[in-house]
């Protein structure tokens, strides 16, 4: 073990031991308040001292967490200063306050007492904000909306009668008011935490919203008994205060279990506290028109209610910019139809819902024929005429509901509607074929333009889109070799089939005798020129048919429950291989790639521990990549899995970003730190003005969201040029290098003139 973890380690169990001291004594605090115990000599004792030392004691806690966790430590150092402000405070009063009837309102006390409330309120937004993205602006805006109402509402139940009781006193009035304001704002802060987290209390979150609940409502009866001449010190009611300093210790040493779920900001359930606080300054603006209220409740509910129109405002103009990039996003900008992404997105739900309804349901796949021939004689205008209007064609002749895309270049796909079979399918084809009997207009001529159709089948030829369109370009090309009008797939005549099955059978023996091997990709830095880092990509050296691409054989890995095993040799040879290097003077940050079947493992994290552990990796030198449609089998068991390993100090990127499964929807509940713009977008953004948009958008948002972003599929000095001016932060591809072994990464590093510092972070 490192010395870190055992420095961490020792942390925990001193810490451990605080929160059992502190609650032994606090059982003795009650007992002595409750039933007397010691006389009334131990009242003094008890009361304030050995409450003072609770406090301390949870404050030494929340201070321990803080030194010990990287990541939660400004939360935590707030937490730690809340409760010292609360004990400082104490002790002043009770050194030079107690007792005096004359003790002045506000006193040095107060001040130090109501600096509990902001502290603590950092603390929440601070946690909120570290296991989860960067809070948006509409939150903060619902905070302030929250102070307003809560000062409305205050202002207009207690501020009169608080005047009188003060004679008018403007610092008195104001102390007064301050501590039910900031107590009516702890509980909405705690209601809010809550609602970021789905509803979902943990236990972190249970804790600590108790204790914060257990202080307001304990200082609510404080000021009523205070009030009415009701309040006894040295009761049972005074242990409430230091139970709750004590649970709010106990939830910082249960945080790290606690960070499964990215705060849910745009959920119905996250606007409840929003909607609680702006009818409370609704229900102050209604009393003002039947019994007027005081200058200040009315200042602050009308301003609440501005802050909520400007709130409305923003959010409004934000979905519009969504849905604006999200059409550019999915729609193909030549024939309107879907793209490739949307086909995606759509057609694997669509799937999913006709199987579960036991329907089955056909995919086809078109090719024109000789459109390369059309291409090259006639012009790229005359190519993008004819997939225009054979795009229109393709409309006329599928069915209203049929999802029909352009996939790229001349290849089409067709979804039909659930419930569609073989004879669907030959229907499908035939209305094709009908409307493609006329002829085309193109550059002044007429020509006959006739494709190819493969179809598959749910669920007889696969149960998920890949598998399908897999299968029915198999059965495309059979189409175009016999010129028919359709080809359905058939298992036999797939000559991949059998090459595959032979593969999966020689892979177990692959990933044990050291038959696959990494290329590593760099990550340069576009604003420096450095190299940050590098992604490890496996390949296969097979003994009979040589080098493998990964693309030749992960699938296999997944289908037959090896990913497991592969995932781990990557990473073993992936860090040894980073330890070497390290070694050698050079810091480079690795990224190592995972699968749906990874995240679905509850042993996975366990087994990157040992790994990282090993290696003994150092905390952000390894970047595991997962794209969002690993995400969709599982979302909420994959996310608790990526808490785990970020708690392990690994870092987490979002891979392919924009070709995934609703991808801005599942963008806000990833706890990632990196967003890996896709090469599709890339490859042409230098000549297609709407990839530009579409690149340069997803820089911003990842920037705002304060995310390090990085492109990929960087082919051109001019794309690499162009991403830099966006503030791209890093990019890979082509144009800066292809995937390399470990030896020739060294011999490329040096003919950049990259030395061990240059390439250091």
């Amino acid at each position: 073990m490192s010395a870190g973890a055992l420095l961490s380690e020792g942390r925990w169990r001193l810490a451990r031991a605080l929160l059992v001291v502190n609650a032994a004594i606090l059982v003795l605090f009650l007992v002595q308040a409750g039933f007397g115990i010691g006389g009334p000599g131990a009242d003094a004792v008890f009361d304030p001292w050995v409450y003072e030392l609770l406090i301390l004691l949870s404050a030494i806690t929340c201070g321990l967490r803080a030194a010990t966790v990287e990541r939660e430590r400004k939360a935590w150092l707030c937490g730690c200063a809340a409760l010292i402000c609360w004990l400082v405070g104490d002790l002043y009063y009770e050194t030079q306050l107690a007792g005096d009837p004359d003790a002045p309102l506000p006193s040095p006390a107060d001040a130090v007492w109501l600096l509990f409330f902001p502290f603590v309120y950092a603390m929440l937004g601070l946690l909120l904000r570290t296991r989860g993205r960067p809070l948006a602006l509409t939150i903060w805006l619902d905070g302030l909306i929250g102070v307003l109402s809560a000062v409305a509402v205050t202002a207009a139940i207690a501020f009169d009668a608080v005047v009188a009781f003060t004679d008018g006193d403007t610092h008195t009035v104001t102390t007064t008011l301050a501590y039910p304001i900031g107590d009516l704002l702890l509980i909405g802060f705690v209601a809010a935490a809550i609602t970021l987290n789905r509803g979902r209390a943990n236990r972190a979150l249970s804790l600590l919203g108790l204790g914060l609940v257990a202080s307001a409502l304990t200082d609510a009866a404080y000021r009523v008994g205070s009030a009415t001449g009701t309040w006894a010190e040295g009761s049972a009611i005074d242990a409430a205060w230091p139970l709750a300093a004590l649970l709010m210790a106990a939830a910082a040493w249960h945080a790290p279990a606690d960070r499964r779920r990215a705060p849910d900001q745009d959920g119905l359930r996250a606007h409840a506290p929003t909607v609680v606080f702006a009818l409370f300054a609704v229900a102050v603006l209604v009393r003002d028109v039947f019994a007027p209220v005081n200058a200040l409740a009315g200042l602050a509910a009308t301003g609440a209610m501005s802050v909520i129109v400007v709130r409305l405002v923003l959010v409004g103009n934000q979905q519009r910019a969504l849905e604006r990039n999200t059409m550019l996003a999915l729609t193909d900008d030549l024939t309107g139809l879907a793209n490739r992404r949307a086909f995606y997105s759509e057609a694997e739900g669509r799937i999913d819902r006709a199987l579960d309804a036991g329907r089955p349901v056909a995919l086809l796949l078109i090719d024109l024929d000789r459109f390369k021939e059309l291409n090259d004689t006639l012009g790229h205008a005359a190519g993008d005429d004819l997939l225009c209007q054979f795009s229109a064609r393709l409309t006329r002749a599928m069915p209203g509901s049929a999802l029909l895309s352009r996939l790229g270049g001349d290849e089409f796909v067709v979804l039909l509607p659930s419930g569609s079979g073989e004879d669907a399918a030959r229907t499908a084809a035939r209305s094709l074929s009908d409307v493609l009997e006329e002829p085309f207009h193109l550059d002044g001529l007429r020509t006959k333009v006739r494709a190819s159709v493969g179809a598959a089948i749910a669920p007889q030829h696969g149960a998920d889109r890949a598998l399908l369109l897999r299968h029915a370009d198999v059965a495309m090309y059979q189409a175009k070799t016999r010129q028919t009008e359709l080809e359905i797939y058939e298992p036999g005549e797939d000559r991949h089939s059998r090459e595959r099955i032979e593969l999966a059978g020689q892979l177990p023996d692959a990933i044990d005798h050291d038959q696959l091997v990494l290329h590593f990709q760099p990550k340069v830095e576009l604003s420096s020129g450095r190299v940050a880092g590098v992604e490890a990509l496996v390949r296969w050296r097979h003994p009979e048919r040589g080098m493998l691409g990964p693309n030749e054989f992960l699938p296999l890995a997944e289908q037959h429950g090896l990913m497991r095993r592969l995932t781990l040799e990557v990473l073993r040879q992936a860090l040894r291989q980073q330890a070497e290097w390290r070694r050698a003077g050079i810091e480079l940050q690795t990224a190592v790639n995972i699968s749906a079947a990874n995240l679905l493992d509850p042993r996975f994290p366990g087994d990157v521990a040992d790994v990282v552990r090993h290696h003994e990796v150092p905390e952000g030198s390894l970047i595991l990549e997962l794209t969002e449609d690993t995400l969709m089998a599982d979302p909420e068991g994959a996310l608790d899995v990526l808490a785990q390993l970020g708690e392990l100090g690994i870092g987490l990127a979002l891979d392919d970003f924009g070709t995934g499964y609703s991808s801005l929807a599942h963008l806000k509940r990833l706890p990632v730190q990196e967003l890996k713009i896709d090469r599709s977008f890339v490859l042409d953004m230098v000549v297609d003005a709407e990839d530009a948009v579409i690149v340069r958008s997803t820089v911003d948002l990842g920037r705002n969201l304060g995310l390090r972003v990085v492109a990929e599929g960087v082919e051109t000095a001019a794309a690499y040029e162009q991403l830099a001016g966006y503030g791209c932060h890093a990019a890979q591809g082509y144009h800066l290098s292809r995937p390399l072994p470990a030896r020739d990464l060294a011999a490329w590093l040096r003919r950049r003139g990259m030395t061990p510092a240059l390439a250091r972070h």
